[in-house]
């Protein structure tokens, strides 16, 4: 009869229509027990029921929703044990209410034991019937302090607990997150904590009556719910989907082993250069062997305009000749090299995975579960996997390797801290466009949580009401904000990117200063010879 009253009263437990089962778990034959589990089936005969004791693990069937378990002298350790081989099944439903048939206990504490082999397991609808000198005793336990009540008729309080699904309602339960930094999902900083996930989990632990910590400690190991989907623990977390696709990226340093002068010589090839030198080096022979014929220095006159009102013919036609010739040089070359400069300034050095693969740069893992992936894929590039923080910043503040980390992480550094302090920062930093691989946004959860229903759930129905988007258009708005406000769109060369420049222009002077005295000097020889 108390089994009866207790399944009956349990609340919204599934009919069969559901497809949901009355599962039974039989540990040793009591003649007592044996007569009552006879009676209380044949009571619930419409209810499919499966006997756990007889079913084979690749066998499919329906998850259960009430767990009757016959074991009059087990004890707390061993009926961890058999809860654990149960939950191996398929039909394993943490969520579902635990009815555990014993007979009466020597001492308080190994009654105790039986109550503490359910929390481990994240079952929290967990009762014992127990049989005493012909008398039937329903028993629940508070898990917070581990104190056991008996359950009577005029106790509504410790009723509710035997009847209703307390997964629903924890307590103030802690729920521990162990905390990742991930835009927009997460942001860890010195604030605190904010993003995407810090509103879900509010409001999950609110609608569970649980208190939601952050860890953010990195080799806490005790933890229920992981901000990623891991594949390498299939056996204990449970994925959940959160979100869309997001994926890695590749993060560049703006590190070039050309000189100014190697940008500076580019737009000419080198027979070209060696054309204007043997023009410049000719000019300079025929005024020093033809001095008669070519009184006037015909590249300065080229450079910098007449020198003298009385020009020969012949130095005539050649100035003619070297103004076309040098007009259509000067013009290539700056427009070659005004293409160079506009080209490096709005696109980056390199845009593909397979061009960042042709160079020497080393990659520095920042997402380290990446790590594996890339020594399989890439088994020729070297990969760094920094051991400490201090090591890592180094590198980065240096500029000596390329970052992999999260696209959404990417974004974050490059607009918020990476480009934005020149004096810690000293190398500016670009992404690839192309993105690495694609990965499923979301976290997993620890198969025995008893939460791990309720938090599936509670997911669904933020992503149906389109919260998930919402919150996360606030922080990538927020973010497309400051990138607005810090770059500027370059539509033509400007004075810091024209200094450069200023030194081919100094040059220019420095090189007409000695020409112009040496002239002076070549005039002076020249007049001084014939008196000698």
């Amino acid at each position: 009869e108390t089994l009866v009253n207790i399944t009956k009263g349990i609340h919204k437990i599934e009919t069969p229509s559901a497809k949901y089962e009355l599962c039974l778990v039989t540990h040793a034959t009591d003649p007592y027990w044996s007569s009552v589990v006879d009676g209380y089936l044949s009571h619930f005969s419409s209810y499919p029921r499966v006997f756990l004791n007889a079913v084979q693990r690749n066998v499919q069937l329906h998850r259960c929703s009430v767990y009757l378990i016959v074991a009059p002298l087990i004890e707390g350790k061993h009926l961890y044990g058999l809860l654990q081989n149960v939950s191996a099944g398929r039909i394993w439903n943490p969520a579902a209410h635990y009815i555990v048939a014993i007979n009466d206990r020597p001492t308080l504490a190994s009654l105790v034991n039986v109550f503490r082999a359910f929390p481990p397991l994240g079952i929290r609808n967990g009762a014992v019937v127990r049989y005493r000198r012909g008398i039937i005793d329903t028993l629940v336990c508070d898990y917070n302090t581990s104190r056991v009540y008996v359950v009577t008729g005029t106790d509504a309080k410790h009723r509710s607990w035997l009847t209703h699904d307390r997964n629903r309602n924890l307590d103030h339960l802690a729920v521990r997150i162990k905390t990742s930094m991930e835009f927009p999902f997460l942001i860890v900083s010195q604030k605190g904590i904010a993003g995407v996930y810090r509103w879900f989990f509010v409001a999950f632990t609110k609608h569970i009556n649980a208190l939601a910590l952050f860890d953010s400690q990195p080799n806490t190991t005790r933890y229920e719910i992981a901000l990623k989907i891991h594949d390498t623990y299939r056996d204990t977390l449970k994925p959940v989907a959160f979100g869309s696709f997001s994926g890695d990226c590749v993060v560049l340093p703006e590190v070039s082993k050309r000189g100014l002068f190697y940008f500076l010589l580019l737009p000419f090839t080198r027979p070209v250069w060696l054309m204007c030198g043997l023009l410049a080096t000719g000019s300079f022979l025929l005024n020093w062997l033809q001095a008669q014929r070519f009184p006037n220095a015909l590249l300065l006159t080229l450079l910098f305009g007449d020198q003298t009102q009385r020009y020969t013919l012949t130095e005539r036609r050649l100035l003619t000749v070297g103004s076309v010739l040098l007009f259509t040089l000067t013009e290539a070359y700056w427009g070659k090299l005004h293409a160079l400069f506009m080209v490096s300034l709005n696109e980056p050095h390199l845009r593909t995975v397979e061009q960042f693969l042709r160079t020497s740069v080393p990659l520095e893992v920042v997402h380290r579960d990446a790590a594996s992936y890339y020594h399989e894929l890439h088994r020729h590039r070297q990969l760094i996997v920094p051991e400490t923080d201090a090591q890592h910043m180094d590198n980065v503040q240096n500029g000596r390797c390329a970052l992999l980390m999260p696209c959404s992480n990417a974004r974050l550094l490059l607009h918020l801290l990476l480009n934005v302090n020149p004096d810690v920062y000293r190398v500016p930093y670009y992404p690839l466009e192309q993105p690495v691989r694609q990965h499923l946004d979301g976290f997993s959860v620890f198969r025995y949580s008893p939460i791990a229903d309720q938090l599936v759930q509670f997911v669904g129905t933020a992503q149906q009401a389109g919260l998930a988007h919402y919150w996360r258009a606030i922080y990538v708005h927020q973010l497309e904000g400051i990138a607005r406000r810090r770059i500027l769109v370059q539509e033509t060369l400007g004075w810091g990117e024209l200094a450069s420049l200023l030194y081919l222009l100094f040059a220019g002077y420095a090189i007409a200063l000695v020409a112009f005295v040496m002239e002076l000097l070549s005039d002076r020889f020249r007049r001084v010879a014939p008196n000698a």
